[in-house]
């Protein structure tokens, strides 16, 4: 997510099930150290993490995945977690082991084919990527030539999760595959 300023980007892990059950994102910033300031206005729940390149990393996977089996409905059932295609850490053994333990099993599915059987894609992210737009608009409006900064991400992803994630939308993803 970025204006028309050439800057860091912030990267956001979305997920939700088949029933509608949202889990809480986690933001991650390219930079050192997180600030307070740069949380605000983000969904209640959200992770917020710091990582060099300021995408996922190995590490960055196995804190999202504890976050996810802190969410998930039980401990005692076992869920199926799809994963991106492009996502490297499905191979990365801590998280392998982290998630056998909980219970979760973890299926990356085929890279360039997401946009069709990812449910996020086929219904979630554009919905989300519309209502983000909607709402730098209207911060940009009244002052045209500042790019959004980093500090402003959070708030601006918040104002449209919120909006974007519905129980329809997630089932609306399902269904549309499944």
């Amino acid at each position: 997510m970025t204006s028309s300023e050439r800057g860091n980007s912030v990267t956001a892990v979305v997920c939700v099930s088949a029933a509608g059950f949202y889990v809480p994102p986690m933001l991650i910033y390219k930079r050192k150290r997180m600030k307070p300031l740069i949380t605000n206005g983000a969904p209640l729940g959200t992770v917020f993490i710091t990582q060099e390149k300021g995408w996922m990393s190995n590490e960055g996977c196995l804190e999202w995945l504890n976050h996810f089996i802190k969410v998930k409905p039980s401990k005692q059932s076992k869920v199926l977690l799809m994963l991106y295609g492009h996502v490297t850490h499905a191979i990365y053994l801590a998280a392998i082991n982290q998630a056998r333990n909980a219970r979760v099993r973890m299926v990356s599915l085929c890279p360039h084919t997401t946009h069709r059987l990812q449910p996020l894609h086929v219904a979630f992210l554009g919905t989300l990527g519309t209502y983000y737009d909607e709402a730098m608009r209207k911060l940009l409006r009244p002052r045209i030539p500042q790019p959004v900064t980093t500090w402003q991400v959070a708030e601006l992803f918040g104002n449209a999760y919120n909006q974007a994630a519905s129980l329809r939308i997630a089932m609306k993803g399902f269904h549309s595959n499944y």
